[in-house]
């Protein structure tokens, strides 16, 4: 109920409220001096005798398992007005509606995602009792999230949100218009940083206010996207991602032009995990092109490792 606790303290015959933040507790209903009694009433007015569980439904209206007094109660969120919902103080097995219900000793009630009252009644062998009550199904809790993995997905959220009043400078790479942040892209990358303190992207070159893009050359758009993706969801391409778009030594070499650290070292590892003797030539030349050292040294690595089967070839 708000993030506190509601009690059921059935020695004291009332129901108690618990803030957890400072363990204060206070009484929602009944009365501990005045002890066990039979009334509907407001707040400390009701009485109860050994209340012994409750349920609370999605409007905070708690409903009450008064074991003694062989009734259900519902006690509402504003002003605490305590009235019978099912049952008397007659113990009995009896279905019914309201007060012609009669139940014995009803000790556990719960309620069910259709709003249902669940009701345990051990006096009645065997028995559990359906109480139809329209009340509101609990919101569903969702589990708890690390912080950080709640942070990245409203990042990867940010990037597919090109309102203009979100987004504040636009690429144009291989044909396409890429909206982007200037402050989200400056705090990952180097190379960003760097551009937009030029002044580039920040006045008349390439904000959006002015209708102009900044042209990035020598990268393809699906590259571009995927080193967005890194950028702002930390998101590194993974198995289908490689055979659908750039490879492992390509993206590389995005990555190294932008001074993505995170995302070249990750190709650097599936470049070295893809190599194989049929291509491994290719690749080296690939590397040595590019002037990516690492993947040079890889491949030339796995060369010298594997001469034996490429004699065998």
């Amino acid at each position: 109920m708000d993030g506190n606790l509601i009690v059921a303290d059935c020695d004291n015959h009332c129901i108690s409220k618990v803030v957890p933040f400072d363990r204060r507790v206070s009484t929602v209903a009944g009365s501990r001096s005045a002890g066990r009694g039979f009334a509907d009433g407001e707040a400390s007015a009701a009485r109860f005798s050994r209340p012994c569980e409750v349920a609370v439904d999605g409007n905070n209206t708690i409903l009450v398992a008064d074991c003694d007094n062989s009734c259900l109660c519902k006690i509402t969120s504003e002003g605490a007005q305590v009235t019978t919902l099912a049952g008397s103080s007659d113990a009995g097995k009896a279905d019914g509606e309201g007060i012609s219900v009669r139940f014995s000793e009803p000790w556990a009630v719960v309620l069910d995602e259709r709003g249902r009252l669940l009701v345990a009644e051990p006096a009645n062998t065997g028995c559990l009792r359906v109480v139809e009550a329209s009340l509101a199904p609990r919101l569903a809790v969702e589990p708890w999230k690390n912080p950080l993995t709640t942070v990245v997905e409203d990042y990867a959220k940010l990037l597919r949100d090109t309102r203009a009043s979100v987004a504040d400078v636009t690429f144009a790479v291989d044909g396409q218009r890429f909206p982007a942040h200037r402050c989200m892209l400056a705090v990952r990358s180097p190379y960003f940083k760097a551009l937009f303190a030029s002044g580039q992207g920040m006045r008349e070159e390439g904000s959006r206010a002015a209708g102009k893009d900044i042209e990035l050359e020598e990268v393809s758009a699906p590259k571009f996207a995927m080193l967005l993706e890194y950028l702002y969801a930390h998101k590194l391409p993974e198995g289908e991602e490689w055979q659908a778009g750039p490879g492992p030594g390509e993206m590389a070499v995005v990555a190294d032009r932008f001074q993505a650290s995170g995302l070249y070292v990750h190709c650097v590892r599936k470049f070295v995990g893809g190599l194989k003797v049929g291509k491994v030539v290719a690749r080296l030349v690939h590397a040595r092109d590019c002037r990516l050292t690492d993947l040079e040294e890889a491949a030339m690595e796995y060369l010298q490792t594997n001469a034996l089967a490429f004699q065998v070839n």
